[in-house]
């Protein structure tokens, strides 16, 4: 019996874990998608790029959410080097 709750045990924390992952991922896209409204808006008409690169800064320093900051295109991201 101790063995079949350790199993259940060790399931929940994983499943915490892949939540907590889904969660940060899901906050990272929505702070994105913030900064790129409010550049729509008109409210963000230079400052969007240096935003966008402080929060990318910030979210490589931390390291919480590598695995999705690898899998992003960072160009399209940052709307490619042209744009001021």
């Amino acid at each position: 019996m101790a063995s079949a709750s350790k199993r259940a045990v060790n399931r929940l924390f994983g499943e915490l874990e892949r939540i907590q992952r889904y969660c940060l991922a899901d906050v990272v896209q929505t702070g994105f998608l913030l900064l790129r409204f409010q550049l729509l808006r008109g409210a963000l008409t230079s400052g969007y790029r240096q935003a966008a690169l402080r929060l990318l800064r910030a979210l490589t320093q931390d390291g919480q959410v590598d695995a999705l900051l690898e899998r992003c295109d960072r160009e399209r991201l940052l709307l490619g080097t042209t744009r001021t």
